[in-house]
């Protein structure tokens, strides 16, 4: 039997999660609004933490009471990105005339990009960038929502950035910006019901996020350390069905998210 596309209103659980499927929410910038000089390298690992501010799902998931639903909720938001703490290794490196480009593994997505630093006045610098973001994940969330696997999972994306900062010799550096981005993500989830058995649902979902952050850098000779806090908005187009069912539900929704991240660094 062929999809049957439901265009009415979602049941609750239709609508908010799982426009979030697929998302990777940690996206930090954790570099100063001045770029690295041409032909010097920067090494930085550090971590992120993907808050879920708003996650009613996940909770009620791993109650004692938890329905399938509550899991297909949170699969929804978690199947691809577990909450918590997340790993950030990134490199940058500087070419040409205040050019800079970078490559970044956050958690599970390869983030690839290059800034431009448009405007350098004493100690003000402007810069912007442009990143692009996927991944193709499978296996376990790392036990994030109970009885459930990726079965496949590709991500694709892209952002801009803009940032204005302040250095003081290398020392101390400051710095605000905002980004903002589009996401599209194509998975498979296999959940496994209360009754034993295992049903896999197909996702796919549009993502806009904004994000505005603030950080410090504080240099030692060749090693600096770097925090940041983002505040980030998302806005998501999504459809879900079971792969042997007959239906497909589509919806829409907003979330609001806190990203802290942090980097030791180690410049060449």
């Amino acid at each position: 039997m062929g999809a049957r596309a439901v265009t009415g209103p979602l049941r609750p659980w239709g609508v908010v999660p799982l426009v979030l499927m697929g998302c990777a929410t940690a996206s930090p910038m954790l570099a100063p609004a001045r770029v690295l000089r041409s032909n010097k390298l920067e090494l930085d690992v550090g971590s992120a933490y993907q808050a879920p501010a708003l996650a009613p799902a996940l909770t009620q998931s791993r109650g004692a009471t938890a329905t399938d639903e509550d899991r297909l909720r949170a699969a929804a938001l978690f199947g691809v990105t577990p909450p918590g703490v997340v790993p950030y290794v990134a490199g940058r490196t500087g070419f040409g005339d205040r050019n800079e480009g970078s490559i970044a593994l956050i958690g599970r997505v390869l983030r690839i990009g290059a800034r431009r630093e448009f405007v350098r006045r004493g100690d003000f610098s402007l810069t912007s960038g442009l990143n692009a973001r996927l991944a193709f994940l499978s296996g376990d969330p790392a036990g994030a929502v109970p009885r459930v696997e990726v079965i496949e999972s590709r991500l694709y994306g892209g952002e801009a950035t803009l940032q204005v900062g302040i250095t003081r010799q290398d020392i101390y550096q400051l710095w605000a910006g905002v980004r903002a981005g589009y996401l599209y993500g194509d998975s498979q989830l296999a959940l496994g019901s209360n009754t034993g058995s295992t049903v896999p649902y197909a996702f796919a979902s549009h993502r806009i996020e904004l994000g505005a952050n603030a950080g410090l850098r504080v240099g030692f000779g060749r090693i600096a350390v770097a925090a940041e806090v983002e505040l980030g908005y998302a806005l998501g187009f999504a459809s879900a069905a079971p792969t042997n069912g007959d239906t497909v539900r589509t919806g829409s929704a907003h979330v609001l998210t806190v990203v802290p991240a942090g980097a030791v660094s180690y410049r060449f």
